[in-house]
């Protein structure tokens, strides 16, 4: 018995629409969750940032046996400066700015924390981060000295 064995290889165009249409359903389903998702980890990277830039003001003024002060001059910077001739003024040398890197997120703080050379802090702050969606990120400082991301 001979059998037939088709000669056209391949997929019909209704099987590829078929398949063009579940992969634009996923498609839809799955992209609000991704970018929601890269706004919270975006969230999350600049304030572990910020945390780590508060955490390295403290031991840097018990290290040096100099006060550390931190402000935010506008919402998407910070500078933090060390008082290295103890007039309590920012002098040429002694600032460092940071940029927030993030698009679309904003800084405040209530106080500008001061880290003096025991680890306590002069004026204990709280500092918020906001990004586009309203979502927020606060470090808490305690005049103790301990600094915590909530």
């Amino acid at each position: 018995m001979r059998r037939f064995l088709p000669t056209n290889k391949g997929f019909t165009l209704v099987e590829v629409m078929v398949v063009v249409a579940v992969i634009a359903l996923a498609a839809t389903v799955t992209a609000p969750s991704v970018v929601g998702m890269m706004q919270r980890q975006r969230l999350q990277g600049v304030s572990n940032q910020l945390l780590w830039d508060l955490r390295s003001a403290r031991q840097k003024a018990i290290a040096s046996h100099r006060s550390v002060t931190v402000a935010v001059p506008n919402n998407h910077s910070y500078t933090i400066w060390t008082d290295t001739n103890g007039d309590g003024m920012q002098d040429g040398g002694e600032v460092k700015t940071t940029d927030i890197a993030a698009q679309h997120m904003s800084l405040a703080s209530d106080k500008s924390p001061v880290f003096s050379p025991s680890g306590m802090i002069t004026n204990s702050a709280v500092m918020t981060l906001t990004d586009s969606r309203g979502q927020t990120a606060t470090i808490t400082m305690t005049m103790a000295g301990s600094i915590v991301l909530q």
